[in-house]
């Protein structure tokens, strides 16, 4: 685990994840970023759960990070499974949620209320 003395940018926080093999890191010759698909996460900001849908079939590993760069939460997304993360438990605040599997990757800045 790493401490930092700030807070890191969530650019720093994506180079973290690409260096760091502990973090589950993958190659960053992607074929294509989930920006590009159609996939919805919502509500944002949310109060609790957060639905992900229309993710593409093979599973996603996920990743809640704060803003000090602390991975709070994982897990695996299932397909023809209703994804839901739930944040209930956690502060009010901003967070990143990162989706990625061997094709895919990509970082979302969330609100917890």
């Amino acid at each position: 685990m790493r401490f930092y003395s700030r807070v890191l940018s969530p650019s720093e926080i994506n180079v973290l994840y690409y260096q760091d093999p502990s973090c589950g890191a993958i190659s960053s010759t992607l074929h294509e970023s989930l920006s590009e698909i159609k996939f919805k996460v919502y509500p944002n900001p949310t109060i609790g759960k957060l639905h992900l849908l229309n993710l593409p079939e093979e599973p996603f590993t996920y990743e809640i990070v704060d803003l000090s760069g602390l991975k709070i939460l994982c897990g695996k997304t299932e397909k023809e499974v209703k994804n839901e993360i739930d944040l209930s438990k956690f502060a009010s605040g901003i967070y990143f949620l990162r989706l990625y599997n061997k094709e895919y990757n990509t970082t979302i800045k969330l609100l917890k209320e």
